[in-house]
């Protein structure tokens, strides 16, 4: 202004510039240096001890740091623009519930890839043991990691097995059962107990005893499953050539026979028999 008369009638330089030299009438073209702020009354761009604080810039001209904005952080002074989150971090945009520099370390059971506003939760088939990761890791074989967000994986369930390579339990086959867990493959399951059958997936124990009338060595998958044979034999290996099949004549086969019974004395069997007759 004009007309002034005391030194009280001058202003301060205002705030996000600085004015050098005295008897100023224009401070608009001394904008305060980028990396620094400048509040009113300032004679200089680059004030000491007005550097940018952490989880800030200041592009220049600024009366004060601009926050880090999600996705950004800054883990040093001075600077005129923000950095992008680090992996293993992640930077929701600089508060009081962030460090200083705007970033947060990511949690166990997730996952910060570069520039991440949020942790994001692992998915099913693959887990985050400790804080910091910037990606998560595929579940290893014998274990499975069912839910989102898994820190530590189970060993896979009884029944089923699990590879490494599909991110579910993949239940034992038909004619398998898988007792123990933590098995790592289909070739891990227990073939069926001889005289038992297993005709679904996923079992723990078998379901089903061979039926009377049959005879069933282990891996059968039907309590019939001998009608599926010819029930030939040919005088190998006790007469018997299948695995499975209807009781020869000259045998009897009780429920969950695992091998025909020979016909004792004084009885006959026709074939397909039970009981003795």
């Amino acid at each position: 202004t004009v007309g002034n008369r005391n030194l009280s009638d001058c202003v301060a330089c205002p705030a996000g510039f600085y004015c050098p030299d005295e008897g100023m009438a224009n401070w608009s073209v001394y904008a305060c240096d980028a990396g620094f702020f400048c509040p009113a009354g300032m004679s200089v761009g680059s004030p000491a001890g007005y550097q940018c604080t952490l989880g800030h810039f200041c592009g220049g001209g600024n009366a004060l740091p601009v926050a880090c904005g999600p996705g950004l952080f800054q883990n040093e002074t001075g600077q005129s623009v923000c950095k992008q989150c680090s992996p293993g971090l992640y930077c929701p945009g600089f508060s009081e519930q962030t460090r200083a520099d705007g970033s947060l370390v990511c949690p166990a059971g997730y996952s910060c890839a570069a520039g991440s506003p949020s942790p994001s939760p692992c998915p099913p088939g693959f887990f985050s043991g400790y804080s910091g990761q910037g990606q998560c890791s595929a579940c290893p074989i014998r274990f499975a990691c069912l839910q989102f967000g898994t820190v530590v994986p189970a060993a896979c369930p009884a029944g089923f097995f699990c590879d490494g390579v599909l991110p579910y339990p993949t239940p034992c086959p038909v004619a398998t059962f898988g007792p123990l867990p933590g098995l790592g493959g289909a070739s891990e399951c227990t073939p069926c107990s001889a005289g038992m059958a297993c005709s679904s997936l996923g079992l723990v124990v078998p379901t089903q005893v061979c039926r009377a009338g049959l005879w069933c060595l282990s891996g059968c998958n039907s309590s019939t499953c001998g009608l599926a044979d010819d029930g030939f034999y040919s005088g190998l290996q006790l007469g018997f050539m299948n695995l499975s099949g209807p009781c020869p004549a000259g045998y009897y086969c009780t429920a969950g026979t695992s091998l025909p019974v020979a016909c004792p004395a004084g009885t006959y069997c026709a074939g397909g028999n039970a009981l003795p007759s």
